[in-house]
């Protein structure tokens, strides 16, 4: 498989055309007639990451955080961010990145979160504009279970078939992403009902959403102050786990699709640093 070839496969997966309008996914920089010769998948470019991915022979490397958001004006060895680029082009290591189009996805981060903690979407309160003859999904260890009722589009969420308290659910969360902590809005425990999930950052514009689909509780990567307070004042439980935590959980079921697909002779999951591990 060529590369040109890889990326045709991942907007099979995550199109384009899911990803929101200020997003910078597909390929950030490489050959695209170059052979696939492996594929490091990690949240972020990082030294070590490529570090690795010239250690294995991979050519390619996944991220889900785009390795160039802003525009960069010179590429030289002056910025730790350009040097990085500088290194992956002079190795010949391509960068591809999938976002929001990887986040909005059937069987993408959402998906991935929630089935990390067991449980499988019934809805996406976001649904997105394209029509349903648009969207493609795959069958394998990224969809496998997931309803057709689930569109792509901003989160995922499900009527919870044995309701918990709050702190029951927290306390799973918690020992399930292995975090060491997790940011909460409530002190007092109560039902939950409805779970909704966002890996990321969860935008303050989505509250109504989850205030007339009956939600009570959100789980997601990382949350305004304010916006915390917002929802605990309309009796909406938040745990916010981390952003790095709520995400990398796409990366093992993602890197057993590419296997079971055999896209590359070699597929390497980085984990990285666990942020939310790190205990003073």
């Amino acid at each position: 498989m060529r590369i040109k070839e890889f990326i045709d496969y991942m907007n099979d997966i995550a199109p384009l055309n899911y990803a929101e309008s200020w997003d910078h996914c597909g390929l950030q920089f490489g050959r695209e007639d170059r052979e696939l010769t492996g594929v490091i998948l990690a949240l972020d470019l990082l030294p070590q990451v490529l570090d690795l991915a010239i250690e294995k022979g991979c050519n390619l490397i996944f991220t889900h955080h785009p390795a160039i958001f802003q525009p960069l004006q010179t590429i030289t060895n002056k910025s730790v961010e350009t040097e990085l680029v500088l290194k992956c082009i002079e190795h010949g290591v391509a960068v591809f990145s999938a976002h929001t189009n990887l986040d909005n996805a059937v069987g993408g981060v959402n998906d991935a979160l929630l089935a990390k903690l067991g449980y499988t979407a019934q809805w996406t309160p976001i649904p997105s504009e394209l029509e349903v003859q648009d969207t493609k999904i795959f069958d394998g260890p990224l969809t496998e279970g997931i309803p057709k009722t689930v569109r792509p589009g901003s989160m995922r969420a499900l009527a919870l078939p044995n309701p918990m308290q709050r702190k029951v659910l927290t306390w799973t969360i918690n020992q399930t992403l292995l975090t060491s902590g997790c940011m909460i809005n409530f002190d007092t425990d109560g039902p939950v009902e409805r779970l909704a999930v966002s890996g990321g950052s969860f935008p303050g514009e989505w509250i109504g959403i989850l205030q007339d689909q009956e939600i009570d509780f959100l789980l997601n990567g990382e949350i305004k102050y304010h916006d915390m307070l917002s929802m605990a004042g309309l009796g909406i439980a938040c745990v916010a786990c981390g952003h790095d935590t709520s995400e990398r959980v796409v990366l093992e079921p993602l890197a057993k699709q590419f296997k079971m697909d055999d896209v590359a002779p070699k597929i390497e999951v980085y984990g990285g640093l666990n942020y939310n591990n790190i205990v003073f």
